[in-house]
């Protein structure tokens, strides 16, 4: 993603102390922004945003960020040995500086308080949070590269509106599809599912959807737009075989006609896939 960068000097850094003319680039903002959406990131996807050939080029980038005392680092020793990217989340004074320079980033931006205030407990989050928020930032990178300009991605934290259902999807999304020699937007709600999690957690939620939202309309009602689309990305390709057996037996017992629509995928093979045409539908059997 080649950006022109416009450059800010800051005689004075958000958290009051006086600085010799710090300087705050576009770039550094779509970084800290990013951050925000996804919680945390790793350098990889970083190197992917600034679309960069080496890695070190994203790695010296956070480093300044680190070392400005915007956004912290995990890394440890063990991760070293593994090969393990490092994470990086929000500190207090990325915040005020994503905050005060918001008009930078070229579109309307408004911080959260319940974001901003999930954000501040962030340096002592768990690797099963830490690892969630880095799938989808994989998810979000990989399907742009694979739909490009017919994808709008909206993480959880901008879902605001009564009509989602609760808890909210990790992500909306709107993909225009072609009809008919015409464009039109398709709605869609996406969520990742880890193996760590107990496999008791997706039946509730899968059912939730089905039997309190999708089902009863809500969405339709409240839009006058067709029922979303559940897209569900796995971890790995066995707990994807798992969903598809619990859903299509849960459809199959179900009345005929249910306007319930899963689609897979793993994120194994959104990773490796060159073509939108990854996504496998439940057949609900007639």
């Amino acid at each position: 993603m080649n950006q022109t960068l416009s450059q800010t000097t800051i005689d004075k850094d958000t958290s009051g102390l006086n600085t010799s003319r710090l300087v705050i680039n576009r770039q550094q903002l779509l970084i800290l922004y990013r951050i925000y959406n996804f919680r945390f990131i790793n350098t990889l996807q970083i190197q992917q945003l600034i679309d960069k050939k080496q890695i070190q080029q994203a790695q010296q980038r956070l480093n300044l960020l680190v070392s400005r005392g915007w956004i912290g680092k995990n890394f440890t020793k063990l991760d070293r040995l593994t090969g393990k990217y490092a994470s990086y989340y929000l500190l207090p004074k990325g915040i005020k500086v994503l905050k005060q320079y918001k008009s930078k980033l070229g579109f309307e931006f408004k911080l959260n308080p319940r974001i901003v205030h999930n954000i501040y407990k962030d340096k002592t989050a768990s690797d099963r949070f830490i690892n969630h928020c880095i799938g989808l930032g994989d998810i979000e990178l990989n399907l742009s590269r694979l739909y490009g300009d017919r994808l709008k991605y909206y993480s959880k934290n901008k879902l605001n509106n009564d009509y989602f259902p609760d808890p909210r999807p990790d992500a909306y999304l709107i993909i225009n599809v072609e009809v008919n020699d015409t464009i039109k937007p398709t709605d869609h709600f996406l969520e990742y599912y880890q193996e760590i999690t107990p496999f008791f957690v997706y039946r509730k939620r899968i059912k939730q959807y089905v039997d309190e939202y999708l089902d009863e309309e809500v969405w339709q009602q409240a839009t006058g737009h067709e029922c979303p689309t559940i897209h569900l990305v796995a971890e790995t390709p066995v707990l994807q075989r798992r969903l598809h057996r619990f859903i299509k037996k849960y459809l199959n017992d179900l009345y005929l006609g249910t306007k319930a629509r899963f689609l897979l995928t793993n994120l194994v093979e959104l990773k490796a896939s060159t073509s939108p045409s990854i996504w496998i539908q439940v057949i609900q059997e007639s």
